[in-house]
């Protein structure tokens, strides 16, 4: 939908305006490719319409373009190792039609995207901030997982799928709830200035 292609579209623009990706977590960007590239596995595999999984397809190419900008910007190049050694996993697990291979691949999803945004969470209570992730996204993260939830339950009814897209909805609430509290209790911001912060030259 819509939604997932203008996902991460706010954080490209910031990240790509200010020229830096400072504040972002790496490991955050490569466990998302990671969750997106095992869902498209495991979905290719069982045979299941591409409108069930079109949008992790839309957003794994999205977190590739965030990992490239923040590695550029921060002069980072063990990330981009670690993506061409995942990049050759899924050739073989996509070749593979072993149930184990392609199982593995949606527990892979379950787990990284679970445990992605878990590095950002630490990043911001480390800097006691509300951070350089996105408030845009991560509402948009949280609301998308729900809305995942309820069309796998629809269309497939896939118990693993259905677990992943809870857990992602969990996890993502929290970082929205530690976003917002941070920015308004913390750094005295209006909701305004959070949601507009994407946009502007700084986020004073």
């Amino acid at each position: 939908g819509a939604g997932s292609v203008l996902l991460y579209t706010p954080m490209i623009y910031r990240v790509a305006s200010r020229k830096s990706g400072k504040g972002l977590s790496v490991s955050t960007w490569l466990l998302k490719m990671a969750c997106y590239s095992s869902t498209d596995i495991y979905n290719f595999q069982h045979g299941y319409p591409i409108s069930s999984y079109f949008e992790t397809i839309t957003l794994f190419v999205q977190a590739l373009v965030m990992l490239a900008l923040v590695c550029y910007f921060e002069r980072l190049t063990w990330p981009a190792l670690a993506a061409s050694s995942g990049a050759a996993i899924i050739g073989l697990a996509v070749s593979s039609d072993e149930t184990f291979v392609v199982t593995a691949a949606q527990v892979t999803a379950s787990a990284a995207g679970s445990g992605a945004v878990v590095p950002q969470i630490l990043e911001n209570f480390r800097r006691r901030g509300s951070g350089e992730f996105s408030v845009v996204t991560a509402t948009l993260l949280t609301l998308g997982n729900a809305l995942r939830w309820w069309t796998t339950q629809e269309l497939t009814h896939d118990p693993l799928l259905l677990a992943g897209f809870a857990i992602g909805f969990g996890a993502n609430a929290l970082l929205l709830s530690q976003i917002l509290f941070y920015g308004t209790m913390r750094e005295g911001k209006s909701l305004l200035q959070l949601y507009t912060s994407d946009f502007t030259s700084n986020d004073s």
